[in-house]
């Protein structure tokens, strides 16, 4: 069926309606193109604000990181510098500021150089120039003087900065104050060449200072003289006393020594006991003699070290360039051999080198190389000298007496070898061979029907200080079988009283196990009597120099005639040493003495001969 025509009125309904439609799709497009726009300009805002947050967050990190390095830099422990080069100061730290004492502001454009020692400007210039060059960072130590006139070292590091083109145009310089490192390198270098307890120049210094001297004698044609000193008996105080002590001693007298000399002069410690002097600027002997009498003069007064005086004395050798010498080392050694000879002559002396002294400690070193194997060689013998009752001239003890039976010297008395076995520590091992051989010939005449007879032997100061000197003696009296009331050691007066405070104890112990205990040379050193009424002595022996002058000497007779009634009021045995004749003994017996030794009974003899006597 054929579709009806359209009119035209229905045309333009359906074409107005197509219109509207279009029209309400475009307007409906429209509004969500503007949709969208309108949120893509939100989010771009959005974005805006959240770069511009980042920034001033950036802004404001970066603010606080300059103020952080600003205060860092200023208050930084190290000064922070910048030099143009011609050595302007262009930028300069608080640190720095107060390192040179000047205000910051007026250092700027102010030549670093005003600031460095005269003598160090020099090398400050060729710093800088090295440091312009480029390159690794240059470092110079340098002394400069602050506003206040202070003289601070300093260490400068310095690096070249770069200006626009690339040159070097100036270089940034860290300043670090070294004056307690340069402290510390001054100490340790004073700690190298000086002795720590006296703070006296040390071998070291002294051999630098003596080369140094005689290079000018040898050029001037002068003298100089060393001077080697050794303080007598300082062991024995350093042993009984203690170490303390001894260092304190050591002070004082380092101190004496420098009161001693000249500004000129040189006193030096060379370790322990032993001390060198330097005499420069010599006119002739006269000089020495007169500087060292007055250091010998210097040991009179008696040093007071924690409560206690001691005397103290030195023996000295000297020897003088050039004619003992042209080296340091014959100048030492001869002044060395010197203080030997002054030892041997009794301390407390100087003596100036000569040949003769050079062959006699030639002897010497000879004779304690041989000391060292006489035990072991069986070349040491004891020897025994009798002891009598006056009254009844019974024998009733034996004092051992050690002898050295020499292989080409023959047999030598102990004058000649004990000093030189306490000197080199030999003296302890003599001691107890002594001791024990004695102890055992003391018992071979007991079973052989002397069952009265006592020994008697003599104490060395380093026995005494033995800590376990009573153990060993109370050892070889068990070993051998021998009662201890039988045995007696003598003790000389000057090491019983060097040693008092150490001696005490000792002896105490002895005199509880019944040894009788003696003070041998009584009246010849510096006893106190306080002391000898505190010590466990049981007998006085007389000195022999006392005995040999009574029949003449009305002073010896009075000192003996004291010493024996002071010996009977205090309850004390007491015999006379030294006793040659009839008229001498008479005397002693006259004044209550009951015991005597000496040639008059009999000389010191070997066992076999003493056994003889004995059994007369």
């Amino acid at each position: 069926m054929k579709k009806k025509p359209k009119t035209l009125p229905t045309m333009r309904q359906e074409a107005e309606e197509r219109l509207r439609q279009q029209t309400q799709r475009l307007k409906s497009n429209s509004m969500l193109d503007m949709q969208g726009l309108a949120h893509e300009l939100g989010t771009h805002q959005i974005e805006l604000e959240m770069q511009n947050e980042e920034l001033r967050r950036a802004q404001e990190e970066l603010e606080a990181s300059r103020s952080r390095y600003v205060d860092l830099y200023d208050f930084a422990p190290i000064g922070y510098l910048t030099f143009d080069k011609n050595g302007l100061i262009r930028e300069v730290n608080l640190t720095g500021a107060a390192l040179l004492g000047e205000d910051r502001r007026r250092l700027i454009d102010k030549p670093f150089s005003v600031f460095v020692f005269k003598d160090d400007l020099d090398t400050f210039r060729a710093h800088l120039r090295e440091t312009l060059k480029g390159g690794t960072r240059k470092t110079g130590e340098f002394r400069i003087r602050r506003k206040d006139g202070s003289v601070l070292p300093v260490q400068l590091q310095s690096v070249a900065a770069e200006g626009p083109e690339g040159d070097a145009t100036s270089c940034r310089t860290a300043v670090i104050d070294i004056t307690e490192r340069k402290r510390m390198e001054e100490l340790i270098q004073h700690r190298a060449h000086h002795d720590p307890l006296t703070d006296l120049p040390n071998r070291l210094l002294f051999r630098d200072i003596l080369s140094i001297e005689l290079a000018k004698a040898q050029r001037g044609k002068k003298k100089v003289a060393v001077l080697f000193l050794d303080l007598d008996r300082f062991k024995d105080i350093n042993d009984t006393m203690g170490h303390d002590t001894g260092d304190q001693l050591l002070k004082a007298v380092a101190e004496r020594l420098r009161r001693s000399v000249r500004a000129s002069d040189t006193v030096s410690r060379m370790g322990g006991d032993e001390f060198n002097i330097l005499l420069t600027e010599i006119s002739n002997a006269g000089d020495i003699m007169t500087i060292a009498q007055k250091v010998a003069d210097s040991f009179r007064e008696p040093h007071g070290i924690g409560g206690h005086e001691f005397n103290m004395s030195t023996s000295i050798g000297i020897s003088i360039f050039p004619e003992d010498g042209e080296s340091m080392e014959a100048l030492f050694k001869n002044a060395d051999i010197a203080m030997y000879h002054a030892k041997e002559l009794g301390g407390n002396t100087y003596q100036f080198y000569n040949e003769t002294m050079n062959l006699r400690l030639m002897e010497r070193m000879r004779l304690e190389r041989w000391l060292r194997h006489a035990l072991d060689r069986a070349e040491l013998e004891v020897h025994y000298q009798p002891q009598f009752t006056i009254e009844s001239r019974q024998v009733i003890c034996a004092e051992a007496l050690v002898r050295w039976r020499h292989p080409k010297m023959g047999m030598l008395d102990p004058a000649h070898f004990l000093p030189i076995a306490d000197e080199i520590g030999f003296i302890t091992s003599i001691d107890e061979w002594v001791l024990k051989t004695a102890c055992a010939q003391l018992k071979e005449w007991h079973v052989a029907g002397f069952p009265h007879l006592s020994i008697s032997v003599n104490l060395s100061a380093k026995q005494i200080q033995g800590s376990d000197f009573v153990e060993r003696i109370a050892g070889i009296l068990r070993e051998v079988g021998i009662d201890p009331h039988r045995l007696g050691v003598e003790i000389s007066e000057s090491v019983a009283m060097r040693n008092v405070e150490q001696a005490i104890p000792n002896m105490n112990r002895l005199a509880e196990m019944g040894v009788c205990v003696t003070i041998d040379n009584f009246g010849t050193g510096y006893s106190s009597l306080n002391y000898l009424k505190k010590l466990p002595v049981q007998k006085l022996k007389i000195d022999q120099s006392f005995v040999q002058d009574i029949a003449t000497d009305a002073a010896d007779r009075a000192i003996i005639s004291a010493v024996v009634a002071m010996s009977l009021e205090m309850n004390l045995g007491v015999i006379a040493v030294g006793v040659e004749t009839e008229e001498q003994l008479e005397f002693l017996e006259s004044t209550g003495c009951r015991e005597a030794q000496g040639f008059l009974f009999g000389r010191t003899l070997p066992a076999e001969a003493f056994g003889k006597l004995i059994a007369l």
